[in-house]
C-alpha cells in the first residue's frame, strides 16, 4: 500500500487475531478524539448481515467528524454465490471516500490450488482488492512460526519501553507455541518483574514465564472440564481486566480449537512429534496439549466450542454483554 493512497476498503484475513486485533485498534484512534470517534466506529457480525445493511452503515456520512470506521466480522463466507460476489464488490467500489471498512476473516483468504487444473486460485476478493489499489487493501496475518514471533517479541519489548536478549525472546516464543496474545502479556509481566531497568534475559522466563503460562493457559480448560464456576469466573474475570470480552471470547474459542485438533491427533493414533509438526508448534507445547487433550473426549471439546461460537455472535450481534455473556456461558455449561 503506499502511503499517499487511504484505502476505503481494508480485508485482514489469518489466523493471528490478536495481530489484526491491534492494527485494528491502532485504526480506531486515528479517527482522532474518542469521544467523537466512538460514535462513528460500528461492528458488526457478517454472519447476520445483508449486504443492503452493510452498505447502509458504511455509507452514511460521519457525524462531527471526517471518517466513519465499519469493522465486519466473518462476511465472506456468507457471500457464496456469483451474484452475491457482484452485488457486494458493486458496494465497495460505491462507498464515499470518508468511510473505512475492515473487512476481518480469521482465515486465510491466500490463493488455493484448484483441483481440477492444478494451478492457484486466487480468492474472488483479495484479486479485486489487488486491481483496485486506490481503494482497497488485503492483507494476510498468519501464525508466525517461532524464529518470527521470536523478532514480533523483541519490537513489542521496545515499544512497551524495555528490551529482552535473543535468548530470551526466542524461549519466550518457544513457550507460548501459536498464542502471540499470550507471547504480548507475558512480556509486559515480565517487563515488570524486571521493573523496566535491563533487558529480560533466559533466567526471567525460566522463572516467571513456563510453570505459571502453561497452568494460566489451561486453567480455564481444566475449570470447565471440572465444573468448577468459581475457578472458570476468575480465570475470566482477570482476563477481562486487560482484555475486551470479544477478544477474549476469541483467544478461548482459540484455546479449544487447538485442543480439538490435538484430541483429534490422539484418536488418529498420532504422538506429540506428529502434532508439532502438523500444527508448526513446539514440542514442548504439543507435549501440554496431549496432556489436556486426554482429559475431554471429542464431543465435549466439539460442545464446548459450539457454545463459545454462540458466544461471540451474541456479543457481536449486541445481544447481550460481553461480560454478562461470558459469565452466563460458563454458569450454564458448568450447571449441566
Amino acid at each position: 500500500m503506499s502511503d499517499d493512497v487511504i484505502p476505503v476498503v481494508y480485508i485482514f484475513h489469518g489466523e493471528d487475531e490478536f495481530a489484526i486485533a491491534q492494527l485494528i485498534s491502532e485504526k480506531e484512534k486515528e479517527m482522532g478524539d474518542p469521544a467523537i470517534a466512538s460514535m462513528n466506529i460500528s461492528r458488526l457480525d457478517g454472519r447476520n448481515l445483508s449486504l443492503d445493511e452493510l452498505y447502509t452503515t458504511a455509507a452514511a456520512i460521519p457525524f462531527l467528524g471526517d471518517r466513519r470506521m465499519v469493522v465486519v466480522n466473518d462476511l465472506i463466507n456468507t457471500i457464496d454465490t456469483p451474484e452475491l460476489q457482484e452485488k457486494l464488490i458493486k458496494y465497495l467500489e460505491n462507498l464515499p471516500p470518508t468511510t473505512r471498512l475492515v473487512l476481518v476473516e480469521n482465515t486465510s483468504l491466500l490463493p488455493k490450488k484448484d483441483h481440477k487444473t492444478d494451478k492457484q486460485k486466487s480468492h474472488w476478493l483479495v484479486a479485486w482488492a489487488e486491481q483496485a489499489p486506490k481503494i482497497a487493501y488485503a492483507k494476510n496475518f498468519p501464525i508466525l512460526e517461532s524464529h518470527a514471533l521470536a523478532e514480533r517479541i523483541k519490537q513489542q519489548a521496545i515499544q512497551a519501553g524495555g528490551s529482552i536478549t535473543d535468548e530470551a525472546a526466542g524461549l519466550l516464543a518457544d513457550l507460548c507455541g501459536e498464542n502471540p496474545r499470550m507471547a504480548h502479556q507475558e512480556i509486559l509481566k515480565l517487563l515488570i518483574y524486571v521493573n523496566y531497568k535491563r533487558p529480560i534475559d533466559a533466567d526471567d522466563v525460566r522463572d516467571i514465564t513456563p510453570d505459571a503460562s502453561v497452568l494460566e493457559k489451561f486453567a480455564l480448560a481444566n475449570a470447565l472440564r471440572e465444573r468448577n464456576v468459581r475457578e472458570a469466573l476468575r480465570v475470566v474475570c482477570k482476563e477481562l481486566e486487560n482484555t475486551e470480552p470479544y477478544m477474549l471470547v476469541a483467544s478461548i474459542a482459540y484455546q479449544f480449537r487447538t485442543l480439538l485438533c490435538a484430541r483429534d491427533g490422539l484418536d488418529r493414533g498420532g504422538d506429540i512429534r506428529s502434532l508439532a509438526r502438523e500444527m508448526k508448534i513446539s514440542e514442548g507445547y504439543a507435549r501440554h496439549l496431549f496432556q489436556q487433550a486426554q482429559r475431554f473426549s471429542s464431543g465435549e471439546l466439539e460442545d464446548i466450542y459450539r457454545r463459545l461460537l454462540k458466544v461471540d455472535e451474541a456479543i457481536k450481534t449486541s445481544q447481550m454483554d460481553g461480560d454478562v455473556a461470558l459469565q452466563y456461558f460458563i454458569s450454564d455449561f458448568a450447571r449441566e
